[in-house]
C-alpha cells in the first residue's frame, strides 16, 4: 500500500466522499427530527382549513372562539403565527401569545431575562435563544418587526423549531399584522367533545398539535431520496473500484501468493491479505470522511423560512459509517478473492 499509495489514496477518497454523504444525510434527518419530531403535545388546534396555522398562519374571527366555548370546551386560548420580513434573509417567525394563559400550552426553558407575563408594556417580546444568536440580541435590546421596535426581555429554549420565533402579546401581535380581532389558531384539550379530523362550520378544521410543522419537514423527504440515490450509486462505484485495486494488487503479487501457497497457506489466507488492506482503507476513509462532515457542520447552518437547521453527527451515525466501510471493504474483496481462487498454481509460479 506504501509503494502504491497512489491507488490507494484515491481510494479513500472516494471512501471519504461517499461516509461524508452518508454523515451529512444522517446530520440533516437528524435535524429535522429534532426541529419538527419530537414535540409532545396533547392538545388539537383549530384552524382555517387546508392551512398550516402552527406555522404559516391562518385567520379565525373571534366567534369561533365564542363557539368552542358554548360546545363545553374547558379552555380556548388564541394564538397567531405568522412571519415578518421583506426577503428570505431577514424573514422572522412571530407568534401571538395571550399573556394571562399562554403558559399553561407552551414549555419553555428561560436561559436569560424574564418570559413575558400579564400586565407587561406594550411591545415587549421574548425570543427563542436560536432567533436571538442570528440577531446578536440579548435581552434589554431592541428588536425590529414591521419597523416598529420591541424590546426583548428574555430568551428561551424549547429544544424545537420554536427556538426560533419572536413571542409577543396577542395584542401587539393583532395591531402589528393587521388582524383586527381576529387569530390564527386556537388551543383546545382533547376532551373528547371534539377530535383530530372534525371540521366546524365556516372552513374551520380541528388537527392534532405538532401534526402541521411535522407534516411540513416531510416535504424534505424527496429531496433526501434523491440524496439517498446519488449516496448508493457512490457507494456502489466505491465497491467496484476497490474490487479492481484489490485485483491489480493481487495481480502484481500473483507469483508470490502462488509461492506462500504451494509451502502450506490456506486459500484464506489470500482473503485476510486482500480484506485487511481494504479495511484499512476504508476506516481511514471513514475517519477522512467524518472529520469533513464535523468541520462541514460547524460552518453550515442552513436556514429554512426564518428557521435555523444545525445539522450534527450522531454516535448512532459514526457507528452506521464504520459498518457502512466495513461492508464496502467485504463486498470490495469478494469478487478478486473468488477469482484468484479459481487461478491455476502452475501458471501463477510460471507468471515470470
Amino acid at each position: 500500500m506504501v509503494r502504491h499509495y497512489k491507488p490507494w489514496v484515491a481510494m479513500a477518497v472516494l471512501v471519504a466522499a461517499t461516509n461524508m454523504l452518508f454523515l451529512g444525510l444522517g446530520g440533516y434527518r437528524n435535524a429535522l427530527h429534532q426541529e419538527f419530531g419530537e414535540i409532545p403535545y396533547d392538545d388539537l388546534i383549530v384552524q382555517e382549513s387546508n392551512t398550516i396555522g402552527e406555522l404559516f398562519g391562518s385567520r379565525l374571527s373571534p366567534e369561533i372562539g365564542d363557539r368552542l366555548l358554548a360546545m363545553g370546551i374547558s379552555r380556548v386560548i388564541p394564538e397567531i403565527h405568522d412571519f415578518t420580513g421583506t426577503s428570505m434573509t431577514n424573514i422572522i417567525t412571530l407568534r401571538g401569545i395571550d399573556l394571562e394563559r399562554y403558559q399553561q400550552v407552551n414549555s419553555f426553558k428561560i436561559l436569560a431575562g424574564r418570559a413575558l407575563q400579564s400586565g407587561d408594556a406594550q411591545r415587549t417580546s421574548m425570543i427563542g435563544w436560536r432567533l436571538a444568536a442570528r440577531l446578536s440580541l440579548s435581552p434589554s435590546q431592541e428588536m425590529t418587526l414591521r419597523g416598529r421596535q420591541f424590546l426583548v426581555i428574555g430568551t428561551f429554549q424549547t429544544g424545537a423549531y420554536v427556538d426560533n420565533e419572536a413571542w409577543i402579546s396577542l395584542e401587539d401581535a393583532q395591531d402589528l399584522l393587521g388582524y383586527g380581532k381576529e387569530v390564527s389558531i386556537y388551543i383546545i384539550p382533547d376532551e373528547g367533545i371534539l377530535k383530530a379530523g372534525d371540521s366546524l362550520p365556516g372552513g374551520v378544521s380541528v388537527v392534532e398539535r405538532g401534526l402541521g410543522p411535522l407534516t411540513n419537514s416531510d416535504q424534505f423527504k424527496p429531496l433526501f431520496r434523491i440524496i439517498e440515490l446519488i449516496h448508493h450509486a457512490l457507494g456502489i462505484a466505491v465497491i467496484l473500484t476497490l474490487a479492481n485495486v484489490l485485483f491489480r494488487t493481487a495481480w502484481i503479487h500473483r507469483r508470490e501468493l502462488a509461492i506462500l501457497r504451494c509451502v502450506g497457506f490456506q486459500p484464506g489466507a489470500l482473503i485476510v491479505y486482500l480484506f485487511s488492506q481494504a479495511l484499512v482503507l476504508t476506516w481511514v476513509g471513514a475517519l477522512l470522511g467524518t472529520l469533513s462532515a464535523a468541520l462541514l457542520f460547524s460552518f453550515l447552518n442552513t436556514d429554512i423560512v426564518g428557521m435555523s437547521l444545525h445539522p450534527s453527527i450522531s454516535p448512532q451515525t459514526v457507528i452506521a459509517g464504520l459498518g457502512q466501510s466495513f461492508f464496502i471493504a467485504l463486498t470490495g474483496t469478494v469478487l478478486p478473492a473468488w477469482w484468484f481462487s479459481r487461478l491455476n498454481l502452475v501458471h501463477q509460479l510460471r507468471s515470470e
